[in-house]
């Protein structure tokens, strides 16, 4: 692989060296009284969903479909007057924005009681139309920011929404690509930021189908610790259509988005395509649209055309993508809808020229960031021989096999190892002993009295049964209560099966107990019917971690190639995986131990239909026995990690207080889980009470903020300070005051928000349009020595196939071949910042004695180093916070068994 001096990400930053961005938009406000009228009347119509809220996105979405002239959505506007609510480019016609008000409120009211609210319907009617809607001129600075104490720019509140909008117009007025084919875009609204999406869609004829895909460009706006100015991310990548008929859903919801004119001005240029949701409505017991979709209501605002029924779309596909009566609709492919044979990702040199188109396009008002350099530090950790072929000639064995095996030995600590194999073809158990072999250089086994095979040396014992799975894996069976919240009947039907499992496996008895079991996919199950969530739990009632294995119908893979990856699986649930050493330098402690954070969240529409939570801290002491432990509050000690696992899957029992969110509930984000104050609390005393824990020996305490920030505020970037903790409403906190020896770092991936950027590694030659990839850590081309902010790259995963160089998906070129079959892949960064760590004045503040000062890239590279391992394609994040994450398998909340069953 070619090695790089430098990459370059796709993230912009404000031109405060030129002319202010300040374009004037036409802004509309509403009236701070009719949001009571309204939420009281919403309240008659829906009382289950009124706690969530008014149906905000259904009107977004709908002012988007009908009067695409709307550029955003001022958030909080309709509780607060004062704040914008519409901005446009023009002014959109008032008895328009009036109509599309009323299509919204008239859609709240059920088919059922329409007599019944028909004068309360009047009454809010004539309230909306007696406030004055008036469009105002205001001119809004998109670079406006301010400055936090810790010195991070934030920007405006607006420009989340105003900005990446703008952004999104501006792609979609112009065309990407050379000579006769260049692709067009629309703008669709998104939760965070906005995107662009090439259309019409892409084709790709192959097995006797024509498959459809777009490009899309992402957009939105970002702040990042201790740095100014504040940055938006483009992110690109590719978009694929369901066109095969029939879409199936089993029970699961498929976006869909609608390609309409303007009921009002249908010869303006279309620039807008519409989110709706498609889903499964136990109301009418078909598939229908749900009720946050614009599309059911577009019908009582425009009478001309006919949109789209959800269930003939799904059976037609590709003739609604083709469009109908002027009005198209595509169905976003996601795995579980079967096959496509499109593949993932954008290619190197693709990325890099819509790069460079995006670039020219926001000039002058943006431009690019500074590139990355390489620290100099080295780029991986102290990893075993390549060599990986294991024989059983002779008595050396291979260096990564030596690795396993200690490891297994380090996390068993004596006891045997217990593994129940659930089966569903006989021959799984013989693949699965091969790769078991395979991995630890293993004689063949000794058959016990009860069929078990076992091994026993020196090192390890192991003990592997296995059975057929039978009964234990098919689909479950959720009661037929119409009355009882799918909560609370997904609750007994998961405890029937959970405790159908544990008596018929039995306990370890002494041993570590384990288990691997053979499942469909899936995609194979319709919603809330997969029986893997049962059967873990009730594995874990009889002490055995688990660990699913698909049947060869449902993968590519065949199970002689998987086995090896299956059981390396099982092994890092039991802590049984090697944490190899950092090669920053000597001058670091060498007793320096890991701890891992992260804060596990189950929403009520989570596997179990229940929400919960917990904070897990992981400590890794790798030269020790049990070197992975967890902390349990519950004992006030650390534990083993399996012992950990079984126990959180045993112990979540929530009170059923809640009843099931409702179709159209319209809260996407994790605040809401955080909206009593002890919840909030918790999980700031749980992180305090662990730092204090680790205090006694030199420590490096690794954070996600995208994971943590919305339970502990202090660690969100607008509150960061260097070297500082800040715990609730308490002043800020020296980090050394947990102990000298403490270092922290708060790593950010995309957290599905794209809070890290896209990046490509430029041809050093700046005339060769290639481009790469290069693993390495980074730091801006302008930062200087008190630098905190890092970035972490790695190489081309292993497990992926190499993509021969000159290879296309979106547009052809003099000599690039189009092939869009081909899976590339979509590299992120990981951002570092080390945020404690000791600086002179930490020095001058604290009793540190003669500590010396450290350089904060030293630990900016250990949390690098521990994204790669022998056995693994490069992690998305340290491995020691990849176990805490993990631990979410487990975190698997049930209503309480005394509400199960009860009619509501």
């Amino acid at each position: 692989m070619m090695r790089y001096s430098a990459i370059r990400r796709t993230a912009y930053v404000p031109n405060r060296a030129g002319t202010p961005w300040r374009p004037e938009f036409q802004v509309l406000s509403f009236a701070t009284d009719l949001n009571e009228v309204l939420g009281q009347f919403y309240k008659a119509c829906r009382p289950s969903a009124a706690e969530y809220g008014l149906p905000i996105r259904s009107l977004n979405g709908l002012l988007h479909a009908a009067a695409p002239g709307v550029l955003a959505i001022g958030r909080g506007a309709l509780s607060d007057g004062s704040a914008p609510w519409l901005y446009a480019q023009d002014a959109v016609p008032a008895e328009v924005v009036l109509a599309l008000l009323n299509t919204w409120v008239m859609g709240w009211v059920p088919r059922e009681r329409e007599g019944e609210l028909a004068d309360e319907l009047e009454r809010v009617l004539d309230a909306v139309g007696d406030r004055p809607l008036a469009w105002e001129p205001t001119a809004v600075d998109l670079t406006a920011a301010s400055r936090s104490d810790g010195g991070t720019e934030l920007p405006d509140r607006r420009l989340y929404t105003l900005l990446p909008e703008q952004v999104a117009f501006r792609l979609a007025a112009n065309t990407f690509g050379g000579g006769l084919e260049r692709l067009g875009f629309r703008v669709v609204s998104a939760e965070q930021g906005a995107e662009a999406v090439s259309w019409p869609p892409l084709s790709y004829s192959s097995k006797d189908h024509k498959w459809r895909y777009s490009v899309f460009i992402k957009i939105s706006t970002h702040s990042v610790p201790f740095s100014a100015p504040f940055r938006i991310h483009v992110v690109s990548g590719i978009r694929r259509w369901a066109t095969k008929a029939p879409v199936e859903l089993r029970g699961r919801s498929a976006t869909v988005f609608l390609d309409t004119p303007s009921p009002w001005e249908p010869a303006a240029r279309r620039m807008r395509l519409v989110r709706n949701t498609v889903a499964y409505d136990r109301s009418i017991g078909a598939v229908g649209w749900t009720k946050a979709s614009p599309v059911g209501l577009l019908p009582r605002f425009d009478l001309v055309r006919s949109y789209p029924v959800a269930a003939r779309l799904l059976e037609e596909p590709e003739a609604w993508i083709e469009g109908r009566g002027g009005i198209a609709a595509g169905v976003v492919f996601s795995n579980g809808l079967g096959e496509h044979e499109i593949g993932t990702g954008l290619m190197p040199v693709e990325r890099r020229e819509l790069d460079e188109w995006v670039e020219a396009l926001l000039a002058p008002e943006f431009h690019r960031v500074p590139d990355l350099r390489l620290v100099n530090r080295r780029s991986k950790p102290r990893l075993a021989s390549k060599a990986s072929k294991v024989t059983d000639e002779g008595p050396q064995r291979s260096a990564r096999v030596t690795c396993r095996r200690e490891a297994l030995r380090d996390a068993l600590d004596g006891m045997t190892l217990d593994v129940e194999v659930l089966w569903q073809s006989e021959q799984t158990m013989e693949r699965l002993v091969l790769g078991l072999r395979e991995l630890l250089d293993l004689p063949p086994a000794r058959t016990a009295d009860d069929g078990a095979l076992e091994w026993d040396d020196e090192e390890l014992k192991i003990r592997v049964h296995g059975r057929g799975a039978g009964p234990l894996v098919e689909e479950l069976k959720l009661p037929d209560r119409k009355n009882t919240p799918r909560s609370r009947r997904l609750a007994e039907a998961l405890r029937e099966r959970r405790g159908l499992v544990g008596r018929s496996i039995g306990g370890a008895e002494g041993r570590r107990g384990a288990a691997l079991v053979e499942i469909r996919s899936a995609a194979r199950f319709r919603k809330d019917v997969d029986p893997k969530f049962a059967v873990r739990l009730g594995l874990a009632d009889v002490d055995r971690v688990s660990q699913f294995l698909l049947i060869d119908e449902d993968t590519d893979t065949p199970l002689a190639t998987r086995a090896p990856m299956i059981w390396l699986d099982l092994f890092r649930q039991l802590g049984a995986v090697r944490l190899p050493a950092h090669k920053v330098g000597k001058h670091l402690a060498e007793d320096l131990q890991y701890v891992g954070i992260w804060l596990l969240t189950r929403r009520s529409d989570g596997p179990t239909r229940h929400p919960g939570e917990r904070l897990v801290a992981v400590r890794v002491r790798p030269k020790e026995r049990l070197p992975v432990q967890v902390w349990d509050r519950s004992r006030n000690s650390w534990v083993p990690y399996p012992d950990f696992l079984v126990q959180l899957a045993k112990g979540v029992i929530v009170e059923a207080e809640s009843t099931d969110a409702p179709e159209d509930q319209e809260w996407a984000s994790q605040t809401d889980l955080f909206t009593v104050g002890d919840e909030l609390s918790d999980a700031e005393r749980d992180l305090r009470a662990v730092l204090y824990r680790v205090r006694s020996r030199p420590t490096l305490v690794m954070l996600n903020s995208g994971n943590i920030r919305l339970a502990c505020p202090g660690l969100a970037n607008a509150a960061l300070l260097r070297d500082m903790l800040i715990f609730g409403d308490t002043p800020p906190q020296r980090i050394a005051a947990f102990g000298s020896a403490l270092r922290v770092v708060l790593v950010r991936d995309h957290s599905g928000r794209d809070e890290s950027p896209q990046w490509y590694a430029p041809h050093p030659d700046s005339s060769n349009e290639f481009a790469g990839f290069s693993a390495g850590l980074w730091e801006s081309s302008d930062a200087d020595g008190a630098n905190r902010v890092f970035a972490s790259t790695t190489d081309y995963p292993k497990s992926a196939k190499k993509i021969p160089r000159g290879l296309r998906k979106l547009l052809p070129g003099e000599t690039w071949r189009v092939r869009p079959s081909k899976k590339a892949w979509n590299p992120r960064l990981l951002e570092i910042t080390v945020l404690g760590c000791v600086t002179d004045d930490v020095l001058a503040l604290s009793e540190c004695g003669s500590i010396e000062c450290d350089e904060p890239a030293d630990y900016a590279a250990i949390t690098h180093q521990m994204r790669f391992h022998d056995d693994y394609d490069p992690l998305g994040r340290p491995l020691v916070q990849h176990w805490a994450m993990k631990a979410i398998e487990y975190l698997l909340p049930l209503a309480d068994s005394a509400e199960v069953g009860s009619d509501d």
